[in-house]
């Protein structure tokens, strides 16, 4: 029976004496359902800003049927409450509705029982690495609570949930079948036997890749480039192409994964670039390695899968920039002012050589050895010089030795005692060529950048050289070597392997007179002179002026007269 008079039987419940009665709540059935305009999400096609930026935007329209399953209900206004989540399962949402930028929507509306009422909702998608799987858009709503209801239907379905595609453009099966190819090489070639050198002036190593989609669409295309500690990445220029643009994300500092064309790489289309790099100053290796790998979110079968990395490989060497260079001229002369038989025994002042090495480039040289060879002897018989002095600037991180050209002749008996010609007049020069050089010898650990090292050797001549030794001019020739030991990672160009300093000896030529030669030019010339009186006397030279002295008396005397 009714028993509160609104219309609806209740309920009564008894037992021992005592009942309760049960009200009825009125019921209510709601329904809800979604659209989407566009129906796709086309992220080719960007139809609204926000923010600044060109978006995709969609509209949503969310419409809620009520029908009364009580009596009284006609006419009646419900609240609904309801929540709207967008991609409710990503860590970071696709999607934001606009004017909060927030993935969560909530609001109260006001229903009419057996009306229909649509509420528009609007959204836009913001770039992502994702644009395979769908967005998720989940509705769900409640009716607000009152003591007298009434309340929702237990058949309601008060959560629904919809997706919304992206635009695929691929065939009648929505499933993309993509065929990317990927082709690079080297702006350099090296190899094992024969390296590259790389130089001062040309630090850079560029790839040249191209890629290639054959088949159909292929979302999310991103390229994964790793490198060789001794790289650097500076740039990637895209060749000719403003259709595909290509922007790098920096994973670590030879790692770095590129987008092309995103969010989608079209079917049929090329896209060629150059990525540059630069040789690190600190890291110093023999080989240069670069792997690039292209994938998507397409699929692509097995088969086609080899020509998705590529693996670019060069063997390097790294030429030194080091400057060589010598204090003194190359060239300095120096003449002996005493005749052969009053040379001294040392023959002073003393010449002193320096030699720089200055480390003019990016990377430090390590393992250097420079050779300075200054001829000492020609046999054992025949001792040119005595090394005075021999040190570096600075001394910490090199270690010198001296190698005396005495104990190699010793142990070449016989070409130390081989006699030879006193007679060096048709000898030009003196080096390691015709004589035994002490060859001074130090092995630098490494010379840094802008780092400068300075050997200094001195040396005098012996006198006894001099005076059994017959020459008009010699050159004695003090060379320095410079090269790399033990290292398959540093060379030297050629200008900065070698220097020599010339010193020219230059021996005064004594010519001894005759006594006879002496008095028969004396009596030559005095013949000489007499007949030269003789032939002006015969000439009348003698007389001609005393003429003209007795001419000027008489005309003296007619004026006095």
């Amino acid at each position: 029976m009714d028993v509160d008079g609104d219309g609806l039987i209740d309920v009564a419940v008894g037992a021992f004496g005592k009942a309760v009665i049960f009200g009825i709540l009125r019921v209510v059935q709601v329904n809800a359902s979604v659209t989407f305009s566009p129906p796709f999400i086309n992220m080719l096609l960007r139809n609204c800003q926000r923010n600044d930026r060109d978006v995709t935007c969609v509209t949503a329209t969310v419409c809620f049927t009520t029908r009364a399953k009580s009596p009284g209900l006609s006419n009646s206004t419900l609240d609904l409450y309801y929540n709207i989540l967008l991609d409710e399962k990503k860590f970071a949402p696709r999607a934001l509705f606009d004017g909060s930028d927030q993935r969560q929507k909530e609001e109260v509306i006001h229903l009419l029982t057996d009306g229909l009422k649509c509420h528009t909702l609007h959204f836009h998608v913001i770039d992502t690495a994702d644009y395979i799987r769908p967005i998720g858009f989940t509705l769900q709503f409640s009716l607000a609570e009152q003591p007298e209801g009434p309340i929702l239907d237990d058949g309601c379905v008060t959560t629904v949930k919809n997706w919304i595609p992206f635009f695929k453009d691929c065939g009648d099966d929505d499933e993309c079948l993509t065929d990317l190819a990927l082709q690079a090489h080297l702006d350099i070639s090296g190899s094992r036997q024969s390296p590259y050198i790389v130089k001062s002036y040309r630090q850079r190593v560029s790839a040249i890749v191209m890629l290639e989609n054959r088949k159909e669409n292929a979302y999310n295309t991103s390229l994964n480039i790793t490198f060789s500690k001794n790289l650097l990445f500076t740039s990637l220029l895209v060749k000719d192409d403003a259709q595909n643009k290509i922007e790098c994300l920096v994973l670590s500092a030879h790692h770095r994964i590129c987008n092309v064309s995103f969010p989608v790489f079209r079917s049929l289309m090329q896209v060629s670039f150059r990525m540059e790099f630069e040789f690190h100053c600190s890291h110093l290796l023999d080989e240069v390695e670069l792997y690039i790998s292209v994938s998507s979110d397409s699929t692509e079968l097995n088969e086609t899968l080899d020509d998705n990395t590529v693996y670019l490989w060069a063997a390097v060497q790294y030429e030194a920039d080091l400057l060589l260079t010598s204090s003194e001229s190359t060239l300095q002369r120096y003449e002996m002012q005493q005749a052969a038989e009053s040379v001294p025994e040392e023959i002073r002042p003393d010449f002193n050589h320096t030699f720089k090495i200055k480390n003019l480039g990016c990377f430090p040289a390590e393992g250097l050895e420079a050779k300075i060879y200054i001829p000492t002897m020609i046999n054992a018989y025949y001792h040119i010089s005595a090394v005075t002095t021999a040190f570096t600037e600075p001394v910490l991180g090199i270690n010198c030795s001296m190698s005396n050209a005495t104990d190699r002749l010793r142990a070449n008996q016989d070409k130390a005692t081989e006699v030879l010609s006193r007679d060096f007049t048709y000898v030009n020069r003196l080096d390691c060529s015709n004589s035994w050089c002490s060859i001074f010898t130090c092995r630098m650990n490494t010379v840094d950048r802008s780092e400068e090292v300075v050997i200094h050797v001195g040396y005098m001549l012996y006198g006894k050289f001099f005076r059994t030794v017959k020459f008009r001019s010699l050159k004695i020739v003090t060379t320095l070597t410079l090269d790399v030991q033990t290292s398959q990672v540093l060379t030297i160009a050629e200008s900065a392997r070698y220097r020599e300093v010339i010193v020219e000896l230059i021996k005064p030529v004594v010519i001894a007179v005759s006594l006879w030669i002496i008095i028969g030019s004396t009596l030559g010339g005095l013949l000489l002179l007499a007949l030269i009186i003789f032939i002006l006397w015969k000439c009348g030279f003698f007389k001609r002026k005393q003429k003209e002295e007795d001419d000027e008396d008489k005309e003296e005397d007619e004026k006095k007269e």
